[in-house]
């Protein structure tokens, strides 16, 4: 990617955390969504599929899905965006799903694969059943060491993505 992008460290230990499961716990403001986006570019313009979601496919439009194509603009990737279906096609073939993360679409990721990394928005307002249903997309040929990236507020500490950050480093 050609264009200069400073990070914060919090932001940079994301981004280049070579954990499995990553989270970033954050305030609202704090640059979670600019970590992800960054972070979802380099996957995407190296040639990896994945899975991006929001806890509303509204939310989705309105926020990731719209930083992510903006950012994409600006560093001249070549890509198509199908906003019906939330989905950014790069030209190296890579692929970015987008999904909402509401209790009704738990059964809507089954039998996605060939997908490297998921990004989960506001992971904390999705169900856990959600969680571990979209993990299983992350297989498919060439794919090896997939990635999770959840990303939210805390929300008080009291949810399964606060019981992950908590039982990891």
């Amino acid at each position: 990617m050609d264009t200069e992008v400073t990070l914060l460290p919090y932001q940079k230990a994301f981004i280049t955390s070579t954990a499995k499961t990553t989270v970033l716990l954050a305030g609202r403001g704090s640059g979670k969504t600019t970590a992800a986006v960054y972070l979802i570019s380099i996957y995407l313009c190296s040639g990896y599929s994945g899975i991006v979601t929001a806890q509303t496919y509204r939310m989705l439009k309105l926020n990731i899905l719209k930083e992510v194509v903006s950012f994409l603009k600006k560093i001249g990737a070549s890509f198509k965006f199908n906003m019906t279906d939330h989905v950014i096609t790069m030209s190296n073939g890579s692929v970015l799903v987008g999904l909402s993360a509401e209790d009704s679409q738990v059964d809507s990721v089954r039998g996605l694969s060939n997908l490297k990394f998921l990004v989960m928005d506001e992971a904390a307002l999705a169900l856990k059943s959600f969680f571990v249903t979209v993990i299983a997309c992350l297989r498919g040929k060439g794919i090896s060491l997939p990635r999770i990236y959840l990303i939210t507020t805390p929300k008080g500490g009291r949810n399964w993505v606060s019981e992950i950050a908590k039982s990891h480093e």
